[in-house]
């Protein structure tokens, strides 16, 4: 089942306690990072807390926070009798030796321990929490996956069906497009769509895929094999297996002859090296939301060059904004290479205009430089 990894869940209970209230909120991350803010009387909470949503929560940049309102009894101001009792025992005795001595009530108030807050019911107050805690969970993980079954239903409308597969290839081959990429590994039959894809389209075009880490390695080495025994001529595979398994990639990438291209796999130098050190993959994908910034991007490709690892440098789905600075890292990946590859820049035709003024320019397949300084915009549109 799909889940969608940025989601939000806010509860709000009224105990014997007090008034409790408890929000998870959550977007995409390789790993599990979990924020919690409590305030003082949860405070001794924070560990269960995090092992509760560590339980029931794999993935995703995690923040949880409470908020908490004592009972208005709460708020009352108690007489310790047993204080009281030894003042009095104390001014009497007092009294007995000094007759002239006058007690001084309102000073009296002002004696540590005499007014005393209620007693909280700590236990009371830590479980109506933590069950707080857990009926957020539920909604927030039914929220993920109702927004996950959305957007499988999306996916499944766009990608079933080999002809409109065909459809779209064909409409951006005559729109001047000469490196098309296919999206599988979606439970789909990506052999007969890359049959048919390569069919329609002939031999001249340049044909990719991109399984969004969608198979186990047995999985793409059957399907990868069997476009190669038909000869099917793929440039690439991009991702085929989940991007922590390095060792699924190295197996898929030493079992066949179409070059791998490690993306989700591949964030930072760090990332890049580990995959370098087990030969995990032909090419890296450097995209500026993994890397950070063009510091970063420019040292992954850095890393790859040192060991004759081409890069492509690919998108999200920016706007033209964004793939302005993208368009200026590929420009750069280009200036150290040997030869040259398409990049994956194709964000910016998704939308419908350029929210900017001036920056880059799509002429069919090719993404145009501005000749300005910096990303070339010159405004908001």
């Amino acid at each position: 089942m799909i889940r969608s990894m940025t989601a939000y869940a806010n509860t709000e209970s009224a105990t014997a306690q007090g008034w409790l209230a408890c929000e998870v909120r959550a977007v995409n991350s390789r790993f599990l990072e979990v924020g919690v803010r409590l305030p003082d009387e949860l405070r001794a909470l924070e560990p269960q807390v995090r092992e509760r949503i560590g339980a029931r929560l794999a993935r995703g940049k995690v923040d949880a926070s409470f908020r908490y309102r004592p009972p208005p009894v709460a708020t009352d101001l108690l007489l310790d009798e047993r204080t009281a009792a030894q003042l009095a025992a104390t001014a009497e005795a007092l009294k007995a030796r000094f007759p002239q001595l006058a007690t001084d009530f309102a000073g009296l108030l002002d004696w540590p321990g005499l007014l005393v807050k209620p007693e909280l019911d700590q236990a009371g107050l830590t479980q109506a929490a933590l069950g707080l805690l857990d009926r957020t969970l539920d909604e927030f993980i039914a929220g993920r996956a109702r927004e996950g079954a959305k957007l499988a239903a999306a996916l499944v409308d766009r990608l079933d069906g080999i002809e409109r597969i065909v459809a779209t290839a064909l409409r951006h081959r005559d729109a001047g497009f000469r490196t098309l990429k296919l999206k599988v590994g979606a439970g789909g039959d990506d052999v007969a769509a890359m049959q048919a894809v390569r069919d329609a389209v002939g031999s001249d075009l340049v044909l990719r895929a991109d399984a969004n880490q969608g198979w186990t390695p047995p999985e793409a080495i059957d399907v990868i094999r069997a476009w190669e025994d038909r000869g099917l001529a793929v440039e690439l595979i991009e991702q085929p297996v989940h991007r922590d398994d390095l060792d699924g990639l190295a197996f898929v990438t030493a079992h066949v002859d179409t070059p791998v291209l490690a993306d989700e796999s591949v964030w930072t130098t760090r990332d890049v090296r580990e995959v370098l050190a087990r030969n995990a993959a032909d090419l890296v994908n450097i995209k500026l939301a993994k890397t950070g910034g063009i510091r970063e991007a420019l040292a992954v490709r850095d890393a790859a060059a040192s060991a004759g690892i081409r890069c492509i440098v690919g998108c999200m789905m920016e706007s033209q904004v964004g793939i302005a600075a993208a368009a200026a890292v590929a420009a750069a990946v280009d200036a150290g290479a040997a030869s040259t590859i398409a990049h994956d820049l194709d964000a910016g035709l998704w939308m419908r205009e350029s929210p900017v003024a001036g920056g880059i320019r799509y002429d069919g397949e090719t993404v145009h430089l501005a000749d300005a300084p910096g990303l070339g915009i010159t405004g908001l549109r």
